[in-house]
């Protein structure tokens, strides 16, 4: 379940030169990365003519130490492990299971030595992950499900407001929904759109066939940044950054689902009358139900739930009634607990939607084997 990984390491000289060479820099990249200005970088695109390598960026790049005068080279690369292996452009995503982890590793030496001969810069295993993005994709029975989906999800974040400004270059749109933080970003957009915009270097049968293949799913991707990655470096106790410690399963299943939780949650989707009713089942006393049954007002009144939050801690009278809904950020978070106990959504869908019920599409992620 990848998609993208970004590599680093750290050069020897030999590798320099080799990249120097093999890339043919010229005089004037030779002089910017030789510079006397702190930080400089030459970028080059490995796959304008291939694109079935895999290979979507690379960089060489210069870092100064102003402290111990020590100057580093280092090289970085982007590459889509399945387009590699397949060498063919796919919709379908990197299982990291132990066979087709040996198939990368024999895949990445092929490629790169089109280009390098420098063992460190041709062996997948002395690459460290800067950048590693979990991905899933959520299939759906028809176009009019695939959109709501799309459109709860831009409604259900549960991050702080705040973090939504830092994605500047994955504004919410109308095909996607974007969210994060300076270690992490979720995203969730439709593939065939996506490929209609991106896609227009490729033959039209092959672009054809892609968007054939991508027709009804949605586009679960969580970009673990350096901070993430090092934070799972932590959590599973690896010896350093090494990228095959981090193509693996289980964590990319952990990943996804714990992100989905904090942007998605875990319950279904209701309309107002059965949300409703479904409290009205439950266990909780009287006054308990009708706070829950307000929140859900509120809720759908905002139309997002961190706006409804914000509300709810200053005050918000509930349109067309006099009752004023307001209680402190702790108290929301418990009725948000308590949605989920029942298996509900407070997100709820809208009444042009004309459904009364919509399965969190979660169950495709859990139930993946």
């Amino acid at each position: 379940m990848v998609h993208t990984v970004e590599l680093i390491q750290s050069l020897e000289q030999e590798a320099v030169s080799d990249i120097i060479t093999s890339l043919k820099l010229t005089e004037q990249e030779q002089d910017q990365l030789f510079s006397d200005t702190k930080f400089q970088s030459v970028r080059r695109s490995l796959n304008s003519h291939d694109p079935e390598t895999g290979i979507k960026k690379f960089a060489i790049f210069r870092r100064d130490d102003n402290q111990t005068g020590y100057t580093a080279y280092y090289a970085s690369v982007e590459i889509e492990p399945l387009v590699m292996i397949k060498e063919k452009l796919t919709v379908d995503l990197f299982e990291a299971t132990p066979v087709n982890v040996l198939t990368l590793r024999f895949r990445f030496r092929a490629v790169m030595s089109r280009y390098f001969s420098h063992e460190s810069l041709i062996n997948l295993q002395s690459w460290l992950c800067r950048r590693i993005d979990y991905t899933f994709n959520f299939r759906f029975n028809n176009t009019a499900d695939k959109d709501l989906f799309l459109e709860l999800t831009r409604k259900t974040s549960h991050y702080v407001r705040k973090h939504l400004k830092r994605v500047s270059r994955l504004a919410l749109k109308n095909q996607s929904a974007a969210e994060g933080n300076s270690s992490v970003k979720v995203i969730f957009y439709d593939k065939s759109k996506q490929i209609e915009k991106v896609y227009n270097d490729i033959p039209s049968s092959q672009k054809q066939s892609l968007l054939d293949a991508a027709d009804n799913f949605i586009r679960f991707e969580v970009q673990c940044l350096k901070g993430r990655v090092l934070s799972l470096r932590r959590k599973n106790r690896f010896s350093d950054r090494c990228i095959l410690h981090y193509l693996n399963e289980d964590i990319a299943k952990d990943v996804l689902i714990s992100e989905y939780r904090n942007s998605v949650g875990l319950g279904d989707f209701y309309s107002f009358y059965w949300a409703k009713k479904r409290i009205e089942q439950s266990s909780f006393s009287p006054k308990k139900k009708q706070s829950l049954v307000r929140l859900l007002q509120l809720i759908a009144q905002a139309r997002h739930v961190s706006i409804a939050k914000e509300q709810f801690i200053k005050g918000t009278k509930i349109k067309r009634t006099d009752i004023t809904v307001q209680g402190s950020v702790t108290t929301f978070k418990s009725y948000l607990r308590d949605f989920k106990s029942l298996g509900i959504n407070p997100m709820l869908i809208p009444k042009e939607r004309k459904i009364t019920h919509f399965t969190n599409p979660i169950v495709q992620l859990l139930t993946q084997s």
